[in-house]
């Protein structure tokens, strides 16, 4: 790893969560969660690629994907890394003002350090709440060959942050925050 250009030449897969069929949460004003997580995509894959990674999609586009055809495509492109995003949500009967912010999951303990830098710089550079790292067995962070990790970059259902999601600027930040802690992660 070059610590002046530690992303080039590295693969990372990015999965957008959700599209077509299956929208995710949907906020107050009708926006589709799939859709915030595919811009906040390909925003991320246009700084990493300047950055010199060699940048994957899962979905480019407001499509469905199935969860193991996910885990196909990225095996098939045998990355160092795979990050799933999304946009939260509660149950029903959940409270947005209580439960709310950025979290990180992961699986495999090989993947947790790499969870923890990238929640770490998301909380730094975006200023939400701390949601908590976790291990959870989901389809994209059990079944992956890579190191896998699932962001939760805040709650369709909180006011503020749900405003925070809808603005250009606050998901450019996003994705500038997961390069940057894909950056340390790789020079520590």
């Amino acid at each position: 790893i070059d610590a002046k250009k530690p992303l080039k030449n590295i693969k990372i897969v990015i999965d957008p969560g959700h599209g077509g069929k299956e929208p995710g949460a949907v906020g107050p004003t009708r926006v589709k969660e799939s859709t915030i997580n595919l811009d906040v995509a390909k925003k991320l894959e246009k700084v990493l690629k300047d950055s010199g990674a060699q940048v994957y999609m899962v979905r480019d586009e407001d499509v469905y994907v199935d969860l193991y055809d996910r885990i196909k495509y990225t095996k098939d492109k045998s990355p160092l890394f795979l990050i799933s995003l999304h946009a939260n949500a509660l149950p029903d009967g959940g409270n947005p003002e209580l439960k709310h912010g950025t979290s990180v999951f992961y699986y495999y303990p090989q993947a947790k350090n790499f969870a923890g830098t990238i929640q770490k710089q998301m909380l730094l550079e975006l200023g939400t709440k701390d949601d908590g790292m976790n291990k959870r067995s989901f389809v994209l962070t059990r079944n992956s060959s890579c190191l896998s990790i699932l962001i939760e970059m805040a709650y369709m259902v909180h006011p503020q942050e749900y405003t925070l999601l809808l603005d250009d600027n606050f998901r450019q930040k996003v994705a500038n925050s997961i390069k940057h802690g894909l950056e340390k992660y790789l020079i520590e």
